[in-house]
């Protein structure tokens, strides 16, 4: 049998890998944060050391009695494969289908990670456990700023929005933007000669997940007074 105090350290450790990971998801605001990746990372430790000690029981209990050693069959991976199936459900559920593209696949990957760990851990495989844990939290700290930096250049696009003369409009753009996460690098107001119309010209800057022309189909539906919206690449 696996000894109390090596449990607890298993334990302890599962906890701390996966508490890395979820912290670091957590400062990105994502649906799965720090109690999340703990709980399946010191689950999945759990479910490792019952299977050990499952193993260990069928073990000593054939040493003792060697004629029903051929009654005897242990799948030392069958607790961990169906756990694992199950964290699949779990962070299927942190994807979310958003207007402006799909978010949460990381997320789920990094669920799915530390559930990995923590069968590693549970099962004394420590040196796997914390590599992985590593390696993680260097994969989802440094490679979104590589990427945003070298992979994925944002666009800038001027959008040229005509309205019937309406101050409160504009705070509506503004919202609206912010809601689909828009980056607004520049605004003018510009108020036709007749005073009924006024135009909002805004510079904005877009990344991969935001698609300009269902932004500019948004944008028509916002509002009944909005009679115009162009836009041109910079």
């Amino acid at each position: 049998m696996v000894d109390s105090q090596v449990i607890i350290l298993r334990l302890i450790l599962a906890t701390v890998a996966g508490g890395a990971v979820g912290y670091e998801r957590a400062s990105n605001n994502s649906v799965a944060g720090l109690r999340t990746h703990i709980l399946v990372a010191v689950s999945l430790a759990g479910v490792s050391l019952i299977q050990v000690s499952i193993v260990d029981t069928a073990i000593h209990f054939v040493d003792g009695q060697p004629e029903l050693q051929n009654l005897f069959s242990v799948d030392f991976g069958r607790l961990g494969a169906q756990a694992i199936a199950g964290v699949g459900f779990l962070g299927a559920g942190t994807i979310l289908q958003m207007k402006n593209g799909v978010v949460g696949l990381t997320t789920a990957a990094s669920i799915w990670s530390v559930a990995v760990m923590g069968l590693a851990i549970g099962m004394g495989y420590y040196l796997i456990g914390i590599s992985l844990s590593i390696i993680v939290i260097l994969t989802l700290g440094t490679m979104n700023r590589v990427s945003k930096k070298y992979l994925y250049k944002p666009t800038k696009v001027i959008i040229d929005i005509e309205f019937l003369h309406n101050e409160t409009l504009v705070t509506k753009l503004n919202q609206f933007f912010g809601n689909y996460q828009v980056e607004i690098e520049q605004f003018e107001w510009i108020e036709h000669w007749d005073h009924e119309k006024s135009k909002a010209r805004y510079v904005l800057v877009l990344d991969r997940y935001h698609q300009l022309d269902e932004l500019k189909s948004e944008l028509y539906s916002l509002n009944t007074r909005i009679s115009s919206v162009k836009s041109y690449g910079l």
